[in-house]
């Protein structure tokens, strides 16, 4: 039989296809070849009829035949021996998924439709996750009886690449946060810093996007500005399996070095070491948190120096910040002192004082500039005699020099405490 016309399929996604055909003018299809590609169209079949195989042509939307192709998508999880796709840009608000351990195999009637876009898919130890703009759900049951079950309203995930896993718990963006959530209650672990989740631009917010660094226990949030640019990187450290108790700090890639990060990504290597390798936009694939680097380097291999800043809350003297027997009046500092390790440089330390923790300026400052030499590991420099005290005081501490690796193991303040006049309004 010499076939000619065949038809191609429009579609990207097709790499190859197969004939089928009856045995004198049968119903039953069977299988003939399979062509491996998606623009030959012409084909001799020179098959006996008793060497056809009996695999069946798919027959789209039959229950028990039915093995369409999977869909177009950009959110792919795998979770019970199922594939789960979602992102399709022309229904991003339908959840498709697979036969059961058929990972190319996608009913037509394998599908769920949200009341708004799916932004994100994650599996914790309590089941498995779907996010969407608008709310949180849980997708119960086992396949081919899924049932998803909305489980929170009015808190959902900004962008498709704006949630993950950390070591326990899934954890995703919506407008006012980072929240952690394992199906149980959702944790917003960027309370600490929702100063600087408002000054977020929401023209993109849609397109931030996270990363997990399991060898670093750290979760890394890239937001764009109003041109698109990843110049804003939030990072949440959190302490081994405790995700809900970490710390917040940001990465600033320094001004002139071009470095616009587009994609992060987590690997093990073949010797087990865990590296982080994040995609830019001038087409490179660079190394963040590369233990052999003292620098910033870019493409160009121009080094830059990475700028270390501690800065504490303002202070009130005291146990943990209270007010204590003996530590109720003004507070003016008179020597501070560092403990530090690595290589010879300068950290410059500013205190400054103030009279409530949210004054907008210091009432009187001082900046001091501490020269740790070789074989150093103990500082102690005097602050100014004249320093206007304060019922607060704050800290900042800073390194911007090149080629340098140095650590602040600690810091300790002595101060002269004097009695308080007068009234803080």
């Amino acid at each position: 039989l010499d076939l000619t016309n065949m038809p191609v399929s429009p579609d990207p996604q097709v790499i190859a296809r197969r004939l089928f055909r009856t045995v004198a003018n049968g119903s039953v299809w069977l299988f003939v070849a399979q062509i491996q590609d998606n623009f030959t169209t012409v084909y001799t079949d020179t098959t006996v009829d008793a060497d056809l195989g009996n695999e069946t042509p798919p027959q789209a939307g039959d229950f028990s035949d039915d093995n369409s192709p999977p869909p177009k998508g950009g959110i792919v999880k795998v979770w019970q021996r199922t594939v789960f796709i979602a992102g399709d840009p022309l229904n991003p608000e339908t959840l498709y998924y697979s036969d059961d351990d058929e990972a190319e195999s996608f009913p037509l009637i394998n599908t769920f439709e949200f009341d708004a876009p799916i932004t994100g898919m994650y599996e914790t130890y309590s089941g498995f996750v779907v996010l969407t703009q608008t709310g949180v759900w849980q997708i119960q049951g086992s396949n081919p009886d899924f049932s998803p079950i909305k489980i929170l309203d009015g808190m959902g995930c900004v962008g498709r690449r704006a949630a993950g896993v950390s070591r326990l718990d899934g954890f995703f963006v919506d407008r006012d946060g980072l929240r952690l959530y394992d199906l149980n209650s959702p944790k917003k672990v960027s309370e600490p810093i929702r100063d600087k989740y408002d000054l977020i631009n929401k023209e993109n917010i849609e397109f931030i996007h996270c990363a997990h660094s399991k060898a670093r226990s750290t979760i890394l949030q890239l937001n764009p500005d109003a041109d698109g640019d990843f110049t804003s990187i939030f990072s949440y450290q959190y302490s081994f399996d405790k995700v809900d108790e970490g710390w917040w700090s940001t990465l600033n890639v320094p001004t002139g070095a071009n470095l616009n990060f587009l994609d992060l990504e987590e690997i093990e290597d073949s010797n087990g070491d865990f590296r982080l390798y994040a995609g830019a936009e001038d087409g490179m694939i660079y190394e963040l948190f590369n233990e052999d680097s003292k620098n910033w380097v870019n493409a160009a291999g121009t080094s830059f120096p990475i700028v270390t800043k501690f800065q504490t809350p303002y202070i009130r003297a005291g146990e943990l910040g209270k007010e204590g027997e003996g530590v109720t009046g003004r507070v003016r500092p008179r020597f501070i002192e560092i403990r530090v390790d690595g290589d010879p440089c300068t950290w410059t330390v500013t205190t400054e004082t103030a009279d409530g923790p949210e004054q907008s300026s210091a009432r009187d400052t001082d900046v001091i500039n501490m020269v740790v030499g070789a074989n150093q590991s103990l500082l102690r420099y005097p602050i100014k005699q004249n320093l206007t005290p304060g019922t607060y005081f704050r800290l900042t501490i800073e390194n911007s020099d090149l080629n340098v690796s140095s650590e602040i193991l600690a810091v300790r303040i002595m101060f002269h405490v004097s009695p308080f006049e007068g009234q803080i309004v």
